[in-house]
């Protein structure tokens, strides 16, 4: 996102960091410092740079607001490309059985990815006798918030609901994406959304927010809302779950729109 400093040469910078643009994902005064610094560099690139490229128009927009009154340079979008083995992998298990009532949630699960959110909204689920079960796939690269969802799961009676799944092997996390019900991720901050995209590819519909760039990259393919809001999530999940014409539809749609997510594209 930054300009390599006192070079001459013109320089085309690839934009994928959202972070420093979003007040969400800054927990203390350190985080704040570290996000007024960033912008300033990337603030240099919108300006000065012989072409910027963003991962998607969320992110595009993120820098346009973030630098009001400064000529941008010469832009452009593009997408980030599925991996030609997951579209491989996604053909031989098409069909596979899905697991009823499974949540898959895949990320590095920092505080804004939003576990907090979704674990409350499996607790609601759970309340209106729909036993959804929850896999949370990723490293913790904060394991103070780690310890914070697993004494809210502990507190909520979901310890045999929700599964701390860690780092997986590729194998294992393609087998995830073509047997879960569907894929949610309630974060506050997104660039793109790998994980999602990655889930279309199985035919997984995504329940996700509306503030971050999954809304875009899956648009139609599952449901968008409020960020940090447990009942909209949980009604959202109850759909996905439950509802099979709907399920169908957002299915199809994933599909359709992973296939238009190549390197080649």
């Amino acid at each position: 996102g930054a300009l390599a400093p006192r070079c001459p040469i013109p320089q085309v910078v690839l934009c994928q960091n959202p972070w420093c643009y979003v007040p969400l994902a800054h927990r203390d005064a350190e985080d704040r410092f570290k996000a007024k610094l960033q912008r300033i560099g990337y603030a240099r690139a919108f300006r000065d740079s012989a072409l910027i490229v963003y991962i998607s128009h969320h992110l595009q927009d993120l820098y346009r607001r973030g630098n009001p009154g400064v000529k941008e340079t010469a832009s452009a979008v593009a997408y980030v490309g599925i991996d030609d083995d997951t579209y491989e992998v996604a053909k031989q298990l098409q069909g596979q059985p899905r697991e009823p009532l499974t949540i898959l949630s895949v990320s590095a699960m920092a505080h804004w990815k939003g576990a907090h959110t979704l674990v409350d909204a499996v607790k609601r689920l759970h309340d209106r006798q729909i036993p959804a079960v929850l896999k949370l796939v990723g490293p913790w690269p904060d394991s103070d918030y780690e310890q914070q969802i697993r004494r809210q799961v502990t507190e909520l009676g979901l310890e045999s609901s929700v599964e701390f799944l860690g780092r997986v092997s590729d194998e294992e996390l393609h087998h995830l994406y073509a047997t879960s019900r569907v894929f949610c991720l309630m974060s506050g901050c997104e660039s793109y959304g790998i994980p999602a995209a990655e889930a279309m590819t199985f035919g997984t519909p995504v329940v996700s927010t509306d503030c971050c760039a999954i809304a875009e990259i899956c648009a139609g393919a599952g449901q968008f809302g409020p960020v940090n809001d447990a009942a909209w999530t949980a009604d959202a999940l109850q759909v996905a779950l439950t509802d099979d014409r709907k399920w169908q539809s957002w299915s199809t749609k994933a599909r359709e729109n992973a296939s238009h997510l190549t390197w080649e594209a």
